[in-house]
């Protein structure tokens, strides 16, 4: 939703770096959650339900398809050149300008918040 709306006002790269952030922040969490739940492993001989690899298969497939069908209209062509103010050039200057306090508090709070969690899972070890 904030990378839709970042998109509508222009910002491309606020909308991509916010999709790229949140899919890597989901991506840590599954990973935190399958770790810390201790699932059990399944080993490749033993496959209980092998009709899941088929059916993964074909609704892939299936998605591959309708996105190639869906994209296939457009012709690329209406894109607009970025305005002068609306690159990463200039976002770089706003951060190591004026932003620059803000933007090194930011990165001192995940800093501190990796380090919290490595020794939450060393812990567990």
């Amino acid at each position: 939703c904030v990378a839709v709306n970042f998109a509508l006002m222009g910002a491309d790269f606020l909308a991509g770096a916010q999709v790229l952030i949140y899919a890597g922040a989901i991506l840590v969490l599954f990973l935190f959650d399958v770790m810390l739940l201790g699932a059990p492993t399944v080993s490749g001989e033993e496959n209980p339900r092998p009709i899941q690899k088929t059916l993964g298969a074909f609704l892939a497939a299936a998605v591959a398809a309708a996105g190639f069908f869906f994209f296939r209209g457009f012709s690329g062509t209406g894109i607009p050149h970025p305005e002068a103010g609306n690159t990463a050039h200039a976002l770089g200057r706003l951060l190591v300008g004026p932003h620059l306090f803000a933007f090194e508090l930011v990165s001192v709070v995940l800093l501190a918040a990796l380090i919290g969690a490595l020794v939450l899972v060393k812990r567990k070890h």
